[in-house]
Order: structure tokens, then sequence, then C-alpha cells
């Protein structure tokens, strides 16, 4: 019994020691655990990707690229030569004239790149909201620099004599006509996927809408809700028997709903050209001015010159 009482003991002495080292292997065990982590993850460093806000504006007016605003520089430089280009073709440019134009032109970019840097000056001095005050800019580069208010515009005015302004007048109403006639073509076959017209009334459709709207100013986003505002102005005895009366409800619903979006295409610059409604793209196939803005020769002054050279 003695003998038996002793093994017990050495028993639950044996397994009491075990317990206190396993304690103690686990403790340590968690300790390292926490120590390893400690190493293992020290605290990140907190990394900044906020955008300056010149890098900001560069972004909202010529995109993400790295290289955008060199491409942009590129494109318009070369935009200048070839419109350059196509004014020769038609006009048959002197030398002087060409050099006016060229120097008129980099004025334009130059005047552009001006205002992007100004923006970009108010931008660090000021909590000016950069999406707006980069918005006209971004139109005007989307749109062309070479419209109606600019040097290069201007400059053709006065350079060019009275034949040669008649000769880009025509040229540049030809090309207007038929960028605008196809961008109803354009509308017409998007519209066909909803309202599901035949042949006959695509065609009818399309040509009543280039004979009685106006094309637009200046090109830009959401042009198709520029030729349903137009098509809203066509009377509606001329315009609804193309349709029957399932697609003519549909083709209303647009119509109103384009109506609506009349304000944003206007802070978009997409208005209406002062040009009459009614005129037919010319069949003859002449050089086309690079799309963009477009350059108009104003008739008064065209009759001004013509009045002075007779008078010499």
């Amino acid at each position: 019994m003695i003998r038996i009482r002793r093994y017990i003991r050495f028993i639950l002495t044996v397994l009491a020691t075990l317990a206190i080292v396993g304690i103690g292997r686990v403790a340590l065990a968690q300790d390292d655990v926490v120590v390893e982590e400690d190493q293992a993850a020290p605290v990140a460093a907190v990394v900044n990707y906020s955008m300056s806000k010149r890098d900001l504006v560069d972004r909202r007016i010529f995109g993400g690229q790295f290289d955008a605003v060199e491409r942009a520089r590129n494109k318009l430089n070369l935009t200048l030569e070839v419109r350059i280009d196509e004014v020769n073709e038609t006009c048959g440019l002197t030398e002087a004239q060409k050099q006016k134009l060229h120097l008129a032109g980099r004025a334009d970019i130059k005047r552009f790149f001006d205002r992007v840097d100004e923006i970009k000056r108010e931008s660090e001095i000021s909590n000016n909201n950069v999406s707006l005050a980069t918005r006209p800019l971004t139109i005007e580069l989307q749109s062309g620099l070479f419209g109606d208010h600019s040097f290069f515009a201007k400059t053709i005015t006065r350079t060019l004599s009275a034949e040669q302004a008649a000769k880009l007048e025509s040229l540049i109403h030809q090309q207007k006509l038929r960028r605008y006639q196809a961008t109803v073509g354009w509308y017409v076959v998007q519209l066909n996927k909803s309202l599901g017209l035949s042949d006959e009334q695509r065609q009818r459709l399309e040509e009543l809408l280039v004979k009685e709207t106006r094309p637009p100013k200046k090109y830009g986003q959401g042009v198709h809700w520029f030729v349903l505002i137009q098509a809203s102005n066509i009377p509606e005895s001329m315009i609804k028997p193309i349709f029957n009366d399932i697609q003519w409800r549909m083709f209303s619903r647009q119509v109103e709903q384009a109506k609506r979006m009349e304000e944003w295409l206007k802070m978009n610059g997409v208005v209406a050209d002062d040009e009459a409604a009614g005129g037919q793209p010319a069949l003859a196939i002449t050089p086309a001015i690079p799309t963009g803005s477009t350059i108009t020769i104003k008739r008064a002054k065209l009759g001004e010159k013509t009045s002075e050279k007779r008078k010499d």
C-alpha cells in the first residue's frame, strides 16, 4: 500500500511539473508571437496620394495621360499647319499671307496655354472649384482654338482678298452642311434602334432634318440632343406623317427629354449656327477644313472689300 501511494504521489508530481512547464511554454510561445508580430508588422507609413492643384488643372483640361499636355500642344500645332494648308489649297495664299496666319495661329495657342497657367496660379492661392474654372478651356480645346473670335480667323478676314474670301466662304459652307448631314445620318441610325424605322422612313426623316434644321455653330458632347431640339422646331404637319402612332409617341417623348438638355448643351458650347436652315450639301468633292470651330467670313466685310476695290 505504501508503495502504491508513493507511486501515485510520483505520478501526480510528474503531471504537475509537466503542466507547469506546458503553461510556461504556452506563455513563452504567446510572447514570441507578440514579439514576432511587432517585428514583422511595423506601423506602415502614410502615403499621400493627393494630387496637386496644378496637376489637377492639367488633368481636367488635357486628360490623364502622363504626357497629355505635350500631346495637346503638338496636336494644336499640327492642326494649325493643316488649316493653313487647306486654306492655301482653296485660296492660293501668298507667302506673306501664310506667314501672317502662322503668327496668328501660334498666338492663339500661346494665349490658350497662358490661360491654363493663370488658372494654375489662381488655384494655388484660392479655393476656387478647379472643375468649374477649367470648363471653358476644356470646351474650347474640344471645339477648336481657331474659331470666330480667334486671332487666326480675324487675320483671315483682314488678309484675304475679296475673291479669296468668297472661295473660302463657299468651301466652309459646303463643309458645314456635309458635316451636319453626316451628324443627322448618324442620329437617324441611332433613332432607328428604338423606333424600328423602315428604309423609306429613315430617308424621309434624314432629308427633312437636313433641310429644315440648322447645324450647330460648334460640335461637342450630346450633339444628338441638339438634333432633337432642332427637330422640335419643324411643324408637326411636316414631321408627324413620317411615323406611325406608336413611333410618334416615342419620338415625341425623346424630343421633350432633349428640350430639358438645352441649357446643358449651351454650357458646353453647342448652339445653333446663325446660318439659315434649308441648305443642301454640295455634291462636289472639295478639300475639307479640319473639323472643329468653323471660320466665318462675314458678308458685310466682303461687300466692303469689294466696294473698296471698285473705288481703286
